[in-house]
């Protein structure tokens, strides 16, 4: 099995020139099966966190998050996306403003995203666990990952790294895998990042038969 890994898009604020990359990567591996590591949607506006006083407002950031998805959708009607953290903003601030859930739309509903799109937590597919990565953070996030999964395991969510590791436990050796993100750097919901010693590594996954490659953006 070919599977493709896209990491961290954070629409409407990916790198500019994503979709071609992503129709070239397409058409050179052919992939059985792609997997949206989260964090599809930034959501900028609902941010918890001091927002840039001359962002674009809510309706505006919306209009060119569903132009973006429109043609995502049309190059890939089917794919599994795992649910990240920005995916989840508009829902933690209806939370916090009291709002049930049962009055909000599903995930899939609110990004209009076809039949063929499945959003779920984790996603297990060719006996490796995918799933966004909240919660894992630093330099040995990939060791931390092996340790705690005993598995072969995927993540975006840590943009600063692209990384794969090997372990064996004695019994059988597995990877962990971290994709790096699509992230368009010079964003301005991405201020906040200007000034880190690591910065966004741009690249993709694929992994043939389970065994990992990282490809990076360009």
């Amino acid at each position: 099995m070919k599977l493709l890994v896209i990491p961290d898009p954070h629409f409407p604020f990916a790198v500019p020139g994503l979709m071609g990359f992503l129709r070239k990567v397409k058409r050179e591996y052919k992939p059985d099966k792609v997997i949206i590591l989260g964090d599809l949607a930034d959501q900028y506006t609902f941010t918890k966190f001091l927002k840039d006083p001359d962002a674009s407002g809510l309706c505006s950031e919306w209009r060119e998050l569903q132009a973006e998805l429109g043609v995502l959708y049309e190059i890939f009607p089917e794919a599994y996306c795992c649910v990240g953290n920005h995916d989840q903003r508009i829902y933690k601030r209806a939370a916090e403003g009291g709002i049930p859930a049962k009055f909000l739309k599903g995930l899939k509903e609110l990004l209009d995203a076809p039949d063929g799109w499945k959003f779920l937590e984790s996603i297990v597919l060719d006996n490796i666990l995918f799933f966004h990565g909240d919660g894992h953070s630093g330099r040995t996030a990939a060791v931390k990952l092996l340790e705690r999964y005993r598995r072969n395991v995927v993540i975006g969510h840590l943009h600063g790294q692209a990384t794969i590791m090997h372990l064996n436990n004695g019994h059988e050796t597995n990877f962990a895998f971290i994709c790096g993100c699509l992230v368009d750097v010079k964003a301005y919901a991405f201020h906040y990042s200007q000034k880190s010693v690591d910065q966004p590594v741009l690249g993709l996954g694929l992994i043939e038969d389970g065994v990992p490659r990282w490809l990076p953006f360009k």
